[in-house]
């Protein structure tokens, strides 16, 4: 199976409504959804909206410090794939859709080391941190290896969580869906 990089193309969708401020959570709450498996937040996430920039709403789009908001579209797509959605509420705004934050629980370590060009975080460069010694700093030129995917069709890298990878099906699915708000870098796979 093929499997691809996500990437949230918002640079070619400049009149993308901006999903604010969390009001009922810290902003740090929220975005630990993105990085740790065990954290849960209790629905509704309650944010506010800029339309300034524009009033276009996206299927995935990312809040100002970094959630990823999905469409009732995209969760009705894709709510099959073993994903957490908490559903948010935008008082005094009305949008066309229910959006939802996304949680990604799968973080695979199938990165091929050899193959991959990476940075190690060490005892030295994580001084502010000393839970990331042994992840990867950088990553590029990435490979994994496919049979450590487990048929996961959307997962993060267990050791450089801010990448999720995809399979073809899940690409398709999208594609063929007409699905907005990401783009696909295919990555090698062994």
């Amino acid at each position: 199976m093929n499997y691809y990089q996500t990437i949230f193309n918002l640079s070619d969708e400049p009149e993308a409504i901006t999903f604010d401020k969390t009001i009922n959570f810290s902003e740090f709450e929220v975005k630990q959804l993105n990085s740790d498996r065990n954290k849960y937040i209790q629905e509704p996430v309650v944010m506010t909206v800029n339309s300034e920039d524009g009033l276009k709403e996206l299927d995935v789009n990312l809040s100002n410090f970094g959630a990823i908001i999905l469409s009732e579209k995209f969760k009705r797509l894709f709510e099959q794939f073993n994903l957490e959605f908490f559903m948010v509420e935008t008082p005094g705004y009305q949008l066309l859709q229910k959006y939802y934050i996304l949680k990604i629980p799968n973080f695979i370590d199938c990165v091929n080391e050899e193959e991959t060009k990476l940075e190690f975080w060490t005892e030295e460069n994580s001084s502010f941190n000393k839970k990331l010694i042994g992840n990867y700093k950088s990553i590029s030129n990435l490979t994994i290896d496919s049979h450590m995917v487990l048929d996961l069709n959307i997962f993060r890298l267990k050791k450089f969580f801010p990448i999720i990878i995809v399979s073809e099906y899940f690409v398709n699915c999208f594609i063929s869906n007409h699905c907005s708000g990401l783009r696909f870098i295919p990555i090698k796979s062994l």
